[in-house]
């Protein structure tokens, strides 16, 4: 319809989506799937680039970080509606009814005298409006507003008082300039009560308020505790210098309050345990538990009826349903640091109550009390409170109930989250409809802290921070972190060295930070890893395995290289101590020494490790060049000399066993051994040339005495020496 506002308003939640118009909900779909769109582009409505342009007007849009409630839906709308000039201009008096103190409410209540209630008009509009009237004397026809309410809103006694002429004083006090007229009305119809004013000034002006209370107003104690509208419809008013009578009306809330029987009930409300929730950031769930019980145990003798009934709905007798309504504020679009929590914190919240009865029972020749308990007794809605104010839960019970002395529910409200500030935030109990009592409210302080205490079965009072339930004398909680930015646990300023202790989700850790190092018992005593009774100053017990790893970082080799070092097992008569390398090309560990207990030292040589084998050769003359030498090492008080080779001289002949280590070079001196085997097979070699020679050389003479006269003794002696002289 052209010409004309409407409100529309849609909400996802979860894979749900709703759509609302003017506050009713015309479509719904439960398959809302995928990622949302992301985009750095502005949020554009009515944009043409896809769709069809918004031909009209659009007006105070909104978007909300999380999923309103239909009735918050409701209230948006109401807000704005009131807010349009169309709206102001044919609806120009709002009005307000209230009590004592200043609260929408109407009371069911068993005085004579009632309760007040005032009526406040109120010109919203720019314009001055005129008043007129036929007389003085308020009637049907002859009235400027009418206040109309439902049906079984007033109570008998106070419709009887506003029938009555006589009575217009009694209710109207000491003003004259107000009259009012009720008329009869049939049953479950609408009551009118029609108001005039009388006095001489007629013109109600711009932003102008006024004033008028009734006395003795009470409300109908059928249907008890509820909610109720009332409708104010303007009469015989017009703007200045306009002969147009206004005609739009408007309505306002009230809430009928129960006061009739006892003022007190007689429940005592405390917390099972802490009344403090974790305010980590809304990471950790938190649970409270309250019990409310019927203290009458002690005076149950004295009172007619001791127990407090819970009833259910029964429309047939106009009964309506005890109920228990818990409140707390939230944090929703406006900053609220006192609140309980964010709106947007309780995704997980929920409410649970279990009735506790009191049952006696006979054991032997006594008589013993215990407990019986029942679950899920209560249906839990929950709805909005004011509007992005406070959140509440009504919850009903499934049958009735009745609370002896000693019974009691207890509430249990499980996933509570909070990221505000720590500090106290009221929650509120509203009980209504318990017969035989007033309406009431408990209020309940729950305070918002890094730090949780409870009672835990076999630890006592065990204290918790950033944990919801702790279970150790002291409980830390915190996120996974790793040891460079862990903050679970500092021990000294962040500004100079500190000590940290974290955990990651792969494993827990301490960590020195500050560029200090780590001293553990630096005045002495031993350290024991895997033993709890160390020997020495550093005892590790590995049980068969790797009991210490050697790894480095930073490497400029890409491969994970570690040494491992543990106590071989494998012959428990001869345990040696084993270090293990691994290169990181997952071709396994090599064992690549034993020190035996007697001292010695074994190498690794499998050949099934071993490429591209060949023989050492030429060993000898390298060997000969080398020059074994004593010396004194720089900087050491001592007169010892040391022997042995020089890295310059050797890695001339051997550079292979020449390592250049931090600024210096290194001999491998084990490989000598083998150069030595090499070499002495060399020299062997050599040995065995030459004998082999001297033996041929020797059988020579031999031959030629078989074929020559055999010289005399002294010839023999002196050719063999000069055989000997030649060679």
């Amino acid at each position: 319809k052209a010409n004309t506002w409407y409100h529309l308003a849609a909400v996802r939640q979860g894979n749900n989506a709703f759509i609302y118009l003017d506050g009713a909900q015309i479509g719904a779909s439960t398959n809302v799937i995928g990622t949302p769109f992301t985009s750095a582009d502005p949020l554009t409505l009515g944009y043409a680039g896809h769709h069809t342009a918004h031909q009209g007007l659009l007006a105070r849009a909104r978007v909300y970080n999380r999923a309103l409630a239909p009735e918050e839906i409701k209230a948006v709308r109401e807000q704005d509606r009131l807010a349009q000039p169309a709206f102001r201009k044919s609806h120009p008096i709002d009005f307000n009814l209230y009590d004592d103190h200043n609260q929408f409410v109407l009371y069911i209540d068993d005085e004579p005298a009632g309760h007040r209630l005032h009526l406040e008009l109120h010109n919203t509009s720019a314009k001055d409006l005129q008043l007129t009237k036929t007389s003085d004397t308020a009637s049907a026809t002859n009235h400027h507003f009418e206040l109309r309410f439902r049906p079984g809103t007033l109570s008998n006694k106070t419709l009887e008082t506003l029938k009555d002429v006589a009575n217009k004083t009694r209710v109207l006090g000491a003003t004259t300039d107000w009259d009012f007229f009720m008329p009869n009305t049939d049953s479950g119809e609408p009551v009118s009560l029609y108001l005039l004013y009388k006095g001489s000034d007629t013109l109600f002006k711009s932003n102008e308020k006024r004033r008028v209370t009734f006395a003795h107003i009470s409300a109908s104690a059928t249907g008890g505790s509820r909610g109720t509208q009332v409708e104010m419809r303007p009469h015989q008013i017009t703007f200045v210098n306009a002969t147009t009578p206004i005609t739009g009306s408007r309505v306002q809330t009230l809430h009928i309050t129960n006061q009739r029987g006892l003022k007190n009930l007689p429940l005592h409300v405390a917390f099972i345990g802490s009344n403090r929730i974790l305010n980590d950031a809304g990471v950790s769930t938190s649970e409270l538990k309250l019990q409310l019980m019927n203290v009458m145990r002690e005076h149950a003798e004295h009172i007619n009826n001791p127990k407090i009934s819970l009833r259910v709905a029964d429309q047939s007798k106009n009964i309506s349903a005890s109920q228990l309504i818990v409140t707390f504020d939230v944090e929703d679009t406006l900053n609220r640091p006192w609140a309980l929590c964010r709106a947007t914190e309780l995704n997980d919240f929920k409410i649970s109550v279990e009735l506790v009865k009191q049952v006696k029972e006979k054991r032997g020749q006594q008589e013993v009390w215990s407990e019986q308990r029942e679950g899920n007794v209560f249906t839990s809605e929950p709805s909005a409170g004011a509007l992005g104010e406070s959140r509440q839960w009504t919850l009903t019970p499934k049958k009735s109930i009745d609370l002896n002395p000693g019974d009691y529910l207890l509430l249990t409200l499980a996933g509570l989250k909070s990221s505000l500030p720590s500090g106290m935030a009221n929650l509120y109990i509203h009980y209504e409809n318990i017969p035989g009592y007033w309406e009431g409210q408990f209020t309940c302080q729950v305070e918002k802290a890094p730090l949780l205490f409870q009672q835990v079965a076999g630890i006592g009072t065990s204290v918790g921070i950033g944990a919801s339930a702790p279970q150790a004398k002291l409980h830390v909680i915190n996120q996974n972190q790793e040891a460079n930015h862990g903050n679970t646990l500092i021990l000294g300023p962040t500004t100079q060295s500190n000590l940290r202790l974290g955990y990651h989700q792969d494993y827990s850790w301490v960590q020195s930070h500050g560029g200090k190092p780590l001293a553990i018992n630096p005045l002495g005593n031993n350290v024991g890893v895997g033993i709890t009774n160390p020997q020495r100053r550093l005892h590790v017990m590995g049980q068969g395995q790797t009991v210490m790893r050697l790894q480095t970082i930073g490497s400029t080799n890409p491969l994970s290289q570690t040494w491992d070092i543990l106590i071989d097992v494998d012959d428990v008569n001869d345990q040696d101590l084993m270090f293990l390398f691994n290169d990181g090309r997952n071709t396994g560990n090599w064992a690549s020494a034993w020190v035996e207990p007697n001292g010695g030292v074994r190498s690794n040589s499998d050949a099934r490790l071993k490429e591209d084998i060949k023989p050492l050769q030429n060993v000898l003359p390298k060997v000969l060049a080398l020059q074994p030498s004593t010396f004194r090492w720089k900087g050491r008080v001592t007169e010892h000399r040391d022997i042995g080779l020089i890295a310059q001289e050797v890695e001339k002949v051997f550079p292979h066993l020449v390592r250049e280590k931090h600024g210096g070079y290194a001999l491998n001196y084990d490989h000598f051994a083998v150069l030595a085997i090499a070499a002495i097979q060399e020299q062997q070699r050599v040995i065995e040339k030459l004998e082999k020679e001297i033996s041929q050389f020797e059988a020579k003479p031999a031959a030629q005495k078989s074929a020559k006269a055999k010289p005399t003794t002294k010839k023999k002696a002196a050719k063999k020496k000069r055989a000997l002289s030649s060679r």
